[in-house]
């Protein structure tokens, strides 16, 4: 500036007043650095024999792509569901390089191989933890039925792909067997079949409490729906605290969830017998079914009342179990079942340290090094033994 923007006077030999900095943020290309690693080989003058040194670890190939380009390659393609040739574009982008689609694979393969430390000790991190959330979601290729299960805490994420919805692939999960904690559910039969404490899931009951007011018209259910929302405002008013809940006060939820199921059962006309008889338990319909569960189950409705490390709902679960249903939308499912096992896997990774602020590039490139990221060991006052 060199002169004045009003009367045109020359400004050149006049001090500067102020300075206003203006930044511009730009994203330059990413050239790829090479780095060359010279291994020398000399020859014996006694034996004639050749001696090569070793090479440095990730340096193996006369050319390979490095760590961090492949923990971005399996990152963007198993922890976004980008498609492999997708996936190839945006790194050519970015590079300038691009890579081959089996190479992507080979990547996430080699990274899956390398995980099984992770699976055991997040394995062993949640069967000491003293409450975890499970869920399952279905999902279809080659033509048959698949299962994704979930076992997770705030910090802590374990999937696996089973052929089997029910009690086979939850124990094949690997952590209610024998878990001494509380399980968190959406009243799944097949859960309540381990010898832990159960509690379930409120946002379910008010999904349903909904389905019974649009339905039926059914004051009750309102009325429930609020019970439930007012024992979540204690929990947060006093377990986000650090403190219990005062016993009057889950006196008065308790009393109130208790006339509500009254309410409901009044209203609520017991379905008519069958003169024939039929196999298996006579249809109670939706509404009293729910009833049902909510008489049957109110210690495990309400357990999060009493205990700060029962959550109100199952949420947990379902947020980390969401990343299949967004990968089928996505890329419309998987070819084999190795390909499921293996996004499982490092789905289960991804997700684990995401919660503990690793960067995800940085978390595979540890893979890919042999050392991955584990969470830290129970210790000893955490065990799950209960006491005697």
């Amino acid at each position: 500036m060199t002169v004045c923007s009003q009367c045109r006077q020359d400004l050149s030999a006049t001090p500067t007043a102020d300075v206003i900095a203006k930044q511009v943020f730009e994203l330059q290309k990413l050239p790829l650095v090479v780095t060359e690693h010279r291994c020398e080989s000399k020859r014996c003058p006694g034996c004639a024999t050749t001696t090569t040194a070793a090479a440095p670890a990730g340096a193996e190939q006369p050319t390979q792509y490095g760590p961090r380009l492949a923990g971005l390659a399996v990152y963007l393609h198993v922890g976004h569901f980008i498609p492999l040739e997708r996936t190839a574009d945006i790194i050519e982008i970015l590079t300038g390089r691009r890579v081959s689609e089996g190479w992507i694979c080979a990547c996430q393969k080699r990274v899956s191989g390398r995980l099984d430390p992770f699976i055991t000790a997040v394995t062993t991190a949640l069967r000491a933890a003293k409450a975890v959330c499970c869920d399952e979601t279905g999902f279809r290729f080659a033509g048959k039925r698949f299962w994704l299960h979930v076992c997770c805490t705030a910090l802590l994420t374990l999937m696996l792909c089973h052929r089997r919805r029910g009690t086979e692939g939850t124990t094949a999960l690997g952590v209610l067997t024998g878990y001494t904690g509380i399980a968190i559910h959406d009243h799944w039969s097949p859960y309540f079949t381990f010898s832990c404490d159960h509690g379930v899931c409120n946002e379910h009951h008010v999904r349903e409490l909904d389905g019974v007011s649009e339905r039926d018209g059914q004051a009750w259910a309102q009325r429930m729906k609020i019970v439930l929302y007012d024992g979540l405002d204690l929990k947060h008013r006093y377990h986000d605290k650090g403190t219990d809940i005062p016993d009057t006060d889950i006196k008065a939820i308790t009393k109130r969830y208790e006339q509500y199921l009254l309410d409901g059962y009044a209203v609520t006309p017991e379905p008519p017998s069958s003169p024939l008889p039929k196999r298996g338990r006579p249809k109670r319909g939706k509404t009293l079914s729910l009833l049902d569960r909510l008489r049957d189950r109110k210690g495990e409705a309400l357990r999060f009342l009493h205990d700060p490390h029962v959550p109100w709902s199952n949420n947990q679960a379902e947020r980390d179990i969401r990343p299949m249903k967004i990968q089928q939308k996505v890329s419309g499912g998987f070819r084999t079942e190795t390909g499921a096992v293996e996004f499982c896997r490092i789905r289960s990774y991804l997700s684990t340290t995401a919660k503990n602020g690793i960067d995800p590039c940085d978390a595979i490139a540890m893979v890919l090094a042999g050392q991955p990221w584990l969470p830290a060991a129970p210790l000893p006052h955490c065990s799950t033994q209960k006491a005697a």
